[in-house]
């Protein structure tokens, strides 16, 4: 696999700068106490719940609780991180600015984006819940603690919102939070340490994976697979309001179904009455069903099969690029949602195996317009990753992830004053194409956290991605990112 290649010298004066930032903070005391869940996962911008359908215990024991006027028990918790980056990627992609002009000045100067950085991000959980004999029922915050909108780009001030009831028959949440696929699954993400390996925020250090035309468009992520998740999750709001029921684990099974009425609906009304999405999905139902179960003392076993099923909404956009007004084109047929995903890991010990392989069919591309350049609409990954964690506090591991997708309605300007949609046919037709050209992407993390007393987490993490498209007009990047810092869970 030809990654584009990160120097030597510069990966080893980075591991020791952040070697040395690293053992200093770790000379200042904090007082938190980590579970081994979180201790894998504190690299992760998670939701604040991790219900895994065993009778869940939103929130964690270990944050700090109060009790409120109404006898609710209020508990709070979050994690804060600080982070170095450095980027090694094609040097058209350096540039700054959205429309990318023509680079008229060497690097380094104005017209180029900073191939490293540092930056804070962090999350405040509050949950209120209250028990009566064996059951409970409370409500779920998560906020947004960063001082500007998240590495994403979110503006919102929370990502999540939510209420839950849970007894002895399981557990059910309204409101906008993960679905029962994206809790049950096994897939290799949820075994990479340090920020997250395949999963991680290593999109958040470069600007762009593709580009189109003379001027440099920016090709939006959705038309590639970049992310192990299925797609309503990874191309619209994976915290969209939702209906979701969770079993109990009975006899090492466990099941959840969600309802998501309109995946572009996310907390109020304001989005649904104000905001326009030109695609997307309605009446989704997602879920699957998980086994776990422990063959000896030392030997874990765990499977997952997980889906998503939809309908598509139609697709439109406006002709006129520069206006961002006046004529829109006709309403396209989508193809339906219909995609899954098969996932197992096997531990031992403190060694974990784990692969996936998901496939979306022809999910949310245009019906009735032929893909051009030997593309096949199409949509399906796999991974594979392997963690080990000794004594409880040292944690490594490796993933890795290959995509193939073709026929995702992004629009681009062709001229300056027409849109088209990038990949299809602008003249329409209904031929089918049979060729395999796809929009190509691959990805390999190595990452390394070591708890140096609990709730404080330094790591190191290494990024290589390469992407491929056969549009002669797309240009596509590669390269290498460094994620080097520390995060306190508390």
């Amino acid at each position: 696999m030809n990654f584009s290649k990160v120097r030597l010298s510069s990966f080893l004066i980075g591991s020791a700068v952040c070697s040395a930032l690293l053992f200093e903070s770790a000379s200042y005391g904090y007082s938190a106490a980590v579970t081994a869940v979180d201790e894998i996962n504190m690299g992760k911008d998670l939701p604040f719940t991790h219900p895994y359908v065993e009778i869940p215990q939103p929130p964690s024991s270990k944050d700090y609780t109060i009790k409120t006027p109404g006898d609710f028990n209020l508990s709070i918790g979050g994690y804060l991180g600080a982070e170095v980056g450095v980027i090694n990627q094609e040097d058209i992609f350096k540039q700054t600015g959205l429309d990318r002009p023509p680079l008229t000045s060497p690097p380094g100067q104005r017209g180029w984006s900073p191939q490293s950085g540092f930056e804070t991000s962090g999350n405040l959980n509050i949950s209120a819940s209250k028990r009566f004999d064996d059951q409970e029922y409370g409500a779920v915050v998560q906020l947004n603690a960063n001082p500007s909108p998240t590495s994403g780009g979110n503006t919102d001030i929370g990502s999540m919102a939510y209420l839950y009831g849970k007894g002895k028959y399981g557990l059910f949440e309204a409101g906008s939070s993960d679905g029962a696929e994206n809790t049950l699954v096994v897939s290799p993400r949820k075994i990479a340490r340090a920020t997250g390996g395949i999963d991680s925020n290593w999109t958040d250090w470069i600007r762009s994976v593709a580009m189109f035309g003379a001027d440099n468009q920016n090709v939006s992520f959705p038309s590639f697979i970049i992310f192990p998740y299925l797609p309503y999750t990874l191309d619209f709001e994976k915290s969209a309001n939702k209906f979701t029921y969770y079993t109990p684990i009975y006899n090492g099974f466990s099941f959840g179904l969600s309802y998501v009425p309109d995946v572009n609906s996310v907390g109020t009304r304001y989005v649904q009455n104000y905001k326009y999405s030109p695609h997307g999905y309605g009446n989704v139902w997602e879920g699957g069903v998980k086994y776990e179960t422990s063959v000896t003392k030392d030997l874990g076993v765990k499977v997952s099969l997980t889906g998503q099923l939809g309908d598509a909404k139609s697709f439109t956009y406006q002709k006129d690029p520069i206006s961002k007004s006046g004529t829109w084109t006709n309403p396209e047929e989508v193809n339906s949602l219909g995609s899954y995903e098969l996932a197992g890991q096997l531990s031992y010990r403190g060694l974990t195996f784990a692969a996936s392989y998901s496939n979306w069919g022809n999910s949310g591309t245009l019906k009735n317009r032929p893909l051009l350049y030997g593309m096949k609409k199409q949509g399906n990954f796999w991974t594979a990753g392997v963690a080990y964690v000794y004594n409880e506090k040292l944690g490594v591991s490796v993933t890795y992830m290959a995509s193939r997708r073709a026929g995702f309605p992004t629009t681009v300007a062709k001229t300056a004053t027409e849109n088209i949609v990038l990949g299809y046919d602008p003249d329409g037709g209904s031929t089918v194409n049979n060729s395999n050209n796809y929009n190509g992407f691959q990805n390999i993390s190595v990452g390394v956290d070591y708890q140096v007393i609990p709730g404080l987490m330094p790591y190191l993490e290494w990024t290589g991605f390469r992407l491929s498209s056969p549009i002669p007009l797309v240009k596509t990047n590669k390269g290498g990112v460094i994620m080097c810092g520390a995060k306190i869970k508390f």
